[in-house]
């Protein structure tokens, strides 16, 4: 079976886990979140995230080139470069470039789920993470798409919050998932 790397993306509040999740029984590729994303968010203005980033990137991305395992994602790397980039925080942009190039290498494919509007959404466990923050969350994720990533990308619409639909849009956009 061809190695499959799904990697889902996106400001909060826009589905990713439950599509994440359809998509993996759909397709029977294994679904990860790294728990442990939320400890770091609370220490955001600590070095969690740039140790982390630093170590646990580099080490999945090696994990998956050689061992050729399939997955799909709810958050990785490029959520590090969307959220740094709007919260000011650290991060190492050429180690995020080192690992979209093996992510590229992968064939990995990137799914960022969107909204049109955030007007009157916020994060019900980060206060930090308001309709404001969504939309500059948002536009960190298209810059990174366009002028970033060398990853295919394709863009998910969630404003009708009907899963049969938004897994519709990934088949048209990345039909080779499903085979």
């Amino acid at each position: 079976m061809k190695q499959k790397v799904i990697l889902f993306e996106g400001p909060d509040r826009c589905g990713k886990t439950e599509i994440s999740k359809e998509l993996s029984r759909i397709t029977g590729v294994p679904y990860f979140k790294n728990e442990a994303e939320k400890i770091h968010f609370r220490n955001m203005g600590g070095a969690d995230f740039a140790t982390s980033t630093k170590f646990i990137e580099p080490y999945f991305a090696s994990y998956l080139v050689q061992t050729r395992a399939s997955v799909i994602m709810d958050r990785c790397y490029p959520s590090e470069y969307a959220y740094s980039s709007v919260f000011s925080r650290n991060t190492d942009l050429e180690l995020l470039r080192r690992v979209d190039e093996v992510y590229a290498q992968l064939d990995a494919r990137i799914i960022i789920c969107k909204r049109s509007s955030y007007i009157g959404m916020s994060d019900d466990q980060f206060d930090v993470i308001d309709e404001y923050a969504m939309r500059n969350i948002d536009d960190a994720y298209e810059y990174f798409a366009k002028h970033f990533t060398k990853c295919k990308v394709a863009f998910v619409n969630v404003d009708d919050e009907n899963l049969r639909n938004e897994i519709s849009q990934i088949r048209a956009q990345f039909p080779d998932i499903f085979e």
